[in-house]
């Protein structure tokens, strides 16, 4: 239950989110309010059906598009009455837990919120379970969710075929070949129904990349002139980028980079995208 002392912040309530919503946000820290890419989706982005955005990493994006599902569940969805609203679709296994992590800690007092959780290296059996639950979000990746699809056309194709939402959260990195094909997330697309909204979102730092993509899935996704938002780095955030690289000579530039007299004294985080990528650095 909803804490009985809950004190709700201004800066929250402004927003017509439940008492629910509010108490898992102020339970995350967010008591200073929205950040920017989360006060333009409760805002300017509200009721709108297609909404592309981009943010830079630590700018709550997260928060940014959840807020608007949890939300919705916690206020159309009894506890007697579970049905799939939304289905989150992230590219790697890490970004989806995440994810799944955030949505239930932010959604502790909503009690018809059931998170299930469908990505690879983990036990499919296990996850059918998860399904057979009646979810009402899903986070998964393309392929572990495109393999349990095509299994069992009477549970998950006819759930997916009524959510009101669909997240494609890093968009840009759902581009699995030179191609611009992604076979997974095609043979999920299938089964999504035409009635929803849709969120497409990305950290990227290419533009080129990042617009190539939102191509691509808006002309898949039938979507036309969506609303977008685009949040800039922080003015305290220099950027940089080494065109050119060959993989074999990242890791050296890196070290080099972090070598330098500019960087060495300060502390540094490496981001990468797998864990083979972070045995080999470390």
């Amino acid at each position: 239950p909803v804490p009985s002392d809950l004190q709700c912040s201004s800066v929250w309530d402004q927003f017509g989110l439940s008492r629910a919503l509010v108490a898992g946000i102020l339970d995350m820290g967010y008591t200073n309010g929205p950040t920017m890419i989360q006060k333009e989706m409760l805002t300017n982005a509200k009721g709108r059906q297609h909404i592309v955005g981009s943010a830079p990493t630590g700018s709550g994006k997260t928060l940014a598009f959840l807020a608007d599902i949890l939300q919705e569940i916690s206020t159309s969805v009894r506890p007697t009455d579970y049905r799939l609203m939304a289905l989150v679709l992230c590219p790697t296994r890490e970004l989806a837990l995440q994810v799944a992590d955030h949505a239930k800690r932010i959604g502790k007092y909503i009690p018809s919120l059931r998170v299930a959780t469908i990505v690879g290296g983990m036990s499919a059996e296990k996850q059918q379970r998860q399904l057979s639950l009646a979810p009402t979000l899903i986070v998964a990746t393309p392929g572990r969710l495109a393999e349990l699809a095509e299994s069992d056309e009477e549970g998950l194709q006819k759930s997916l075929k009524n959510i009101k939402y669909l997240v494609i959260d890093e968009a840009d990195r759902m581009m699995l070949d030179k191609k611009g094909k992604f076979p997974d997330l095609e043979s999920i697309l299938r089964h999504v129904g035409k009635d929803r909204r849709t969120f497409l979102f990305s950290a990227t730092l290419s533009t080129e990349k990042l617009n190539q993509a939102f191509s691509t899935l808006k002309k898949r996704l039938g979507i036309v002139k969506p609303f977008e938002i685009h949040v800039k780095a922080s003015l305290k955030l220099d950027e940089y980028k080494v065109l050119s690289i060959d993989q074999a000579s990242k890791d050296k530039w890196m070290i080099t980079m972090l070598s330098n007299k500019d960087f060495s004294k300060e502390k540094a985080i490496v981001f990468v995208n797998s864990i083979e990528a972070v045995r080999r650095l470390h």
